[in-house]
């Protein structure tokens, strides 16, 4: 297999680096936006903004947490 050299390739190579970092900083918000709106379609508005508030409080590994 043969590893692309992304950076030798682009025309600018300068802007490599912020353009790699806007696509990074994209790519997680679409994510974490996901998980948020499909974790709440899942469990409604009962859910709390600090995720280890929804974990059951007699759940001794949700204790560990």
């Amino acid at each position: 297999a043969q590893i692309l050299n992304y950076y030798a390739e682009t025309e600018q190579p300068k802007s490599f680096y912020i353009t790699l970092a806007i696509v990074i900083i994209i790519v997680t918000y679409v994510l974490s936006m996901t998980v948020g709106y499909l974790g709440y379609f899942a469990f409604g508005s009962s859910s709390k903004s600090l995720i280890l508030f929804n974990l059951p409080s007699e759940d001794p590994l949700a204790l560990v947490a």
